[in-house]
């Protein structure tokens, strides 16, 4: 094991005996006895662990085991540190794996055999241990391992797993009967030291004389070693109303729940297989285990009562769309919880576990997308990453008790809310270690944390992001680049095969004054306010309290400023005591002068709402410095174009340099990876480095590439996330190993139509294969385009009024409004300003909606409005032609109308998905089987509009070679776009659709009975959600 010191430490698995009554849960030391004993002293935390020894020993053979001396004393260590564990000694139980290796002509299943004469030959030996490096691939004789946690007293973290198997998880029969009241002494003696011992007794007691309770005990050679206890699912509609399940159950009654599932840890291998034998005796075909990961007291995860969920497979959240009809069918649960699910196909289906320590660092919306994507992804079934870090200063972006301000002051930007991120189990799939990276060693391969903190990594995932920093931020280095780049100064740097040479070293960080927020996360607005409501409170009778003098500035120009001030408002804060200090137009002068909003009716009417609230403004100012009065902002300092303006500060919210953290900065550039206004990566996000990926903000393509116009940050942040974890799954699923032989480049491997906001998002491995061409030079030699991400841009917002915004654009670089309305074919635009509530939409020269911007005094569904994007105006009952007739006065009004339902609905997907994918070679099988949906009782091809009118204009033989609807339609566009581009002459001049090629696709449309095809695909779908969804009941026949 490398260790990064040369002094003696103990190893981190130090298993001297193990013993035989160990097949018992073992206790967990909760985190209510560590916070008490920390409250109490040394004292009470030495009696805890006292009791907890006694307890462990008690049902030990003293002639067999004895306590070993400890190596550490108990009363010694500090009131915050983790205990030594007690240590067993006494007769040898284990031998140890020390190599193993098969002939690569024999099945890697056959190890199990020699598993099994191991024991044989040791027939005193109960337990085998085998200690593996972090980065070797699983193997099947793993699967009747547990997999051990390792014990970390010193600050460090192993790199090497640790693994055990009991001879009962070899050579037992397992079996699953129901409990019986004779079972209790045992069940008892199982139990002793699981967390809510008497509650779970209790319940399995309760459930012999309750008709909705069923307990069985897990036994392995006859003997006990767990217990499930399930029920019914109380309301099984709201469940898969919130979470990605089928919309109706097998039958009804079908789906239970586990309220309890405790197995040894020594058999815990075997789970699939006693889940299995609980789904067949029981009338059960789908079982759920739900846990609140941030929820106190019992329903704490740490006092949870299941140990079987990792042969379980977790089920994600819907992303829910805003308030409408489908909210009367289900009564939406109070705390957002994690979901798991099993089913018997799933039983059958083997877990492979990938020990590869993943690290990452930042818990920004890319790198919550690429874990998400790990652990939920489509590998879930049957993969699960068990050595995932995330590195991160808060931890995870979520918080207990949550200020209605704080939740206003952030800007929402993609999906991950707070509610979404309580309800996607990432605690229970990976470390969260709260800390900040501040050095990274490359040979040793391992980061840093401030205060000592030591990780290890196999892979390390950088996805920083960009935060806004510190007035100072970098200021020496930044002042000696700006001179360098206007030939001020000459550069002075040796090359580095000079002796002389050394390495640039960034300036250590400025501290932080007590009233200076810097807003980046909800937990940071919920802190900061809170801390802002204790500094009023605390200095309110002070000169230096809160006052006319003494105000509270906001100093920026962007959506997070206002935000700012309308959460400021929502405190309680009176408008008078804000100042709002903006700087715009910007300092520099090659900087676009465009507002933040890219739109002049939204900004003249947020700058008006500023103005009549009585909110003090300041234009035009540039902030140059502050005097500290202690630890405290006295004064600010500002500049404008004519003088100079000096302001009294009670609390400084500061929105201006939005830059990567000077810690991970420094770790970055101080570790040799390749630094260029961003961490330089390739088209495959890594970097010079191949332990060391990059992705998001943080990044920046290699100048090579010319893609500068292509950066990362003008991208969807969950599509990056998404295309990285692709390509880690590329390479690490075992089943995936043959196609890397193809040698992909990355780009390759992503699906062109995938897209995590829209909605229609494939497979991650949603290749083609048709080109040999690209086969034929390496991926390092042969040109490789950088990814194509194609979900829109998201932004939305409380403004101060309150007024309600929402922007939703097209990826990439933002072109000025008044630019873009100057260029030729821009489609056109729809635009309601109904009772001062603005909503404009723009369509493109194809008619589909390309940018969306809300400003309402209203709240309003964006989560609905967000599923507009990429559209065509004829989804929205001919929306345009409507709009041009003057039926349409209010956008707002006409989106909430019950029919709109649907299509905000995340399963409406599936159903375009399926229309896309329809071979029109089987229009007549289709129509068929499934029109008759509709209540028509006559045959298809006896009504208006029959088979025959299918085919008419072409043949058989050329209806068949046609290809799917999804291809057909793209030859639409492509001859549209070819005319657009050579024959500008014979197409409008607003929005460049060919009447010609817009005849000749509604007479393929006629043609093939493309109405008919949809009518029963939409009827199929109504019938299929019916239950989940009232509103789309399908209406009875007469």
């Amino acid at each position: 094991m490398n260790l990064l010191d040369d002094d003696e430490e103990e190893l981190e698995f130090d298993i001297v005996n193990i013993d035989t009554h160990l097949l018992r849960i073992p206790r967990l030391l909760s985190y209510e006895e560590l916070s008490k004993a920390a409250m109490g002293g040394v004292a009470n935390l030495s009696k805890i662990l006292d009791d907890r020894r006694r307890d462990s020993l008690s049902f030990t053979d003293d002639k067999c085991v004895k306590k070993d001396k400890m190596k550490k004393s108990l009363s010694s260590a500090p009131p915050g540190k983790m205990p030594e564990p007690p240590r067993y000694s006494g007769p040898p139980n284990a031998f140890i794996i020390e190599l193993f290796a098969m002939h690569p002509d024999y099945d890697e299943r056959f190890g199990f055999q020699l598993l099994e004469a191991a024991f044989e030959t040791l027939p005193g030996r109960d337990y085998c241990v085998m200690c593996l490096p972090s980065s070797e691939p699983s193997f099947p004789l793993l699967e009747h391992f547990t997999l051990v946690t390792p014990y970390n007293t010193s600050g460090r973290f192993v790199n090497e797993s640790l693994f055990v198997a009991h001879i009962n998880s070899v050579k037992g029969e397992v079996s699953v009967r129901f409990a019986e009241e004779y079972d209790m002494q045992y069940l008892s003696d199982i139990l002793e030291h699981a967390p809510r011992k008497n509650d779970l007794l209790e319940l399995i007691e309760s459930s012999f004389s309750s008709d909705a309770l069923d307990t069985y005990v897990l036994a392995s050679r006859n003997q006990p070693v767990g217990v499930v206890v399930l029920a019914p699912v109380e309301d099984p509609i709201s469940l898969r109303v919130q979470y990605s399940l089928e919309p109706e159950p097998y039958r009804a009654g079908s789906d239970g729940n586990i309220l309890a599932g405790v197995l040894s840890p020594a058999i815990e291998p075997h789970s699939r297989w006693y889940m299995r034998d609980v789904l067949r005796q029981s009338p059960y075909t789908q079982l759920f285990w739900t846990c609140r990961l941030l929820a106190k007291g019992d329903s704490s995860p740490v006092r949870n009562l299941m140990s079987m969920a990792s042969h379980m497979m977790p089920v994600p959240p819907y992303r829910h769309a805003g308030k409408n009809d489908k909210d009367k069918s289900y009564k939406e649960s109070s705390a957002p919880f994690a979901l798991w699910t099993v089913d018997r196909p799933m039983t059958s289906l083997p877990k492979i576990y990938i020990n590869r320590n993943i690290v990452v660092v930042g818990a920004s919306r890319t790198g919550l997308s690429f874990l998400e994507t790990l652990i939920m992804g489509p590998t879930s079934p049957y993969l699960t990453f068990t050595n995932i870090t995330l590195v991160s200063e808060h931890g995870l972006p979520t918080v207990g008790e949550c200020l209605r301000a704080a939740d206003r002051c952030v800007p929402r930007d993609g999906r991950y809310t707070d509610r979404y991120l309580k309800s996607v189990p990432y605690y229970f799939y990976m470390d969260v270690v709260p800390g900040i990276m501040v050095k990274i060693d490359r040979q040793k391969k391992c980061i840093y944390l401030k205060g000592g903190l030591v990780k290890h990594y196999d892979d390390l995932v950088l996805t920083c992001g960009q935060q806004f920093q510190h007035p100072d931020y970098l200021k020496e280095q930044l002042a000696r680049d700006r001179l360098l780049k206007e030939k001020k100064i000459n550069c002075d740097k040796l090359p580095m095969d000079n002796p002389l040479y050394r390495p640039d070293r960034v300036s250590a960080f400025t501290e932080m004054p007590e009233n200076l927020m810097l807003i980046n996360s909800l937990f940071d607005a919920n802190t900061g306010l809170r801390k802002l409501l204790r500094m009023i409170s605390d200095l309110k009778e002070s000169f230096n309290g809160l006052n006319e003098d003494n105000k509270i500035i906001v100093y920026g120009d962007c959506i997070d400023a206002y935000s700012c001030i309308a959460a400021l408002l929502e405190l309680g804060i009176a408008a008078d005591m804000i100042t709002f200090v903006e700087p715009f137009p910007p300092e520099n002068t090659n900087a676009l002068r465009v507002n933040c909003f890219n739109n002049e009716t939204v900004d003249e009417r947020v700058q008006s709402s500023i103005s009549e609230l009585g909110i003090q403004v300041y234009r035009r100012c540039y902030y140059t410095g502050w005097k500290l009065s202690g630890s405290r902002i006295e004064l600010l300092h500002f500049m404008t174009y004519t003088q100079a303006i000096t302001l009294s500060c009670f609390a400084f919210f500061y929105y201006d340099i939005k830059a990567i953290d000077v810690n991970s900065f420094k770790a970055i550039t101080e570790s040799g990876l390749v630094y260029d206004g961003g961490l330089v990566v390739g088209t495959g996000f890594e970097t010079n480095d191949p332990s060391v990926h990059g992705a998001g903000t943080c990044t920046k393509y290699s100048r090579r590439l010319y893609a500068q116009a292509q950066a990362q940050k003008y991208y969807c942040s969950e599509d990056i996330g998404e295309a990285l974890a692709a390509l880690f799954l590329q390479k690490l699923d075992p089943f995936m190993n043959s196609i890397t032989d193809l040698d992909l480049c990355p780009s390759e491997i992503i699906s062109r139509y995938s897209s995590s906001v829209l909605g229609c998002k494939s497979s991650v491995y949603g290749s083609t294969y048709s080109s040999e061409s690209r086969f034929q030079l390496p991926t390092c030699r042969r040109w490789q385009p950088v990814m194509k991400f194609y979900s829109p841009i998201t932004h939305s917002a409380t403004l101060p009024g309150p007024l309600y915004y929402l922007k939703i654009r097209r990826p990439g670089i933002e072109i000025p409004m008044a630019v873009q309305m100057e260029l030729p074919l821009q489609g056109h635009t729809l635009l309601t300003d109904k009772n001062g509530n603005y909503f404009r939409l723009q369509l493109n020269a194809l008619h589909c909606i390309v940018l969306v911007t809300c400003l309402s005094k209203k709240p309003f569904p964006s989560e609905n409005l967000a599923q507009l994007f990429g559209k065509h105006e004829a989804f929205f009952n001919k929306l345009l032609v409507r709009y041009q007739m003057k039926q349409i006065d209010d956008l707002y009004e006409f989106f909430s109308q019950p029919w709109m339902s649907a299509m905000y609905h995340m399963t409406f997907k599936n159903l375009m998905n399926d229309i896309n994918d329809q071979d029109v070679g089987t229009v007549y099988d289709l129509l068929k089987s499934t029109f008759y949906l509709l209540g028509d009782n006559r045959p298809a091809a006896e009504s208006e509009y029959g088979i025959d009118a299918v085919y008419s204009g072409y043949g058989p033989a050329d209806v068949q070679d046609l290809g799917t609807f999804r291809s057909v339609i793209d030859k639409f566009v492509g001859r549209t776009s070819h005319e657009v581009a050579n024959v500008p002459e014979n197409i409008p001049s607003e929005c460049g659709q060919s009447a010609a090629i817009r005849d000749e696709a509604l007479g393929f449309w006629k043609a093939v009975g493309g109405e008919r095809i949809v009518v029963a695909h939409l009827s199929r779908y109504l019938k299929q959600n019916y239950a989940t969804n009232p509103q789309y009941a399908l209406p009875k026949s007469e």
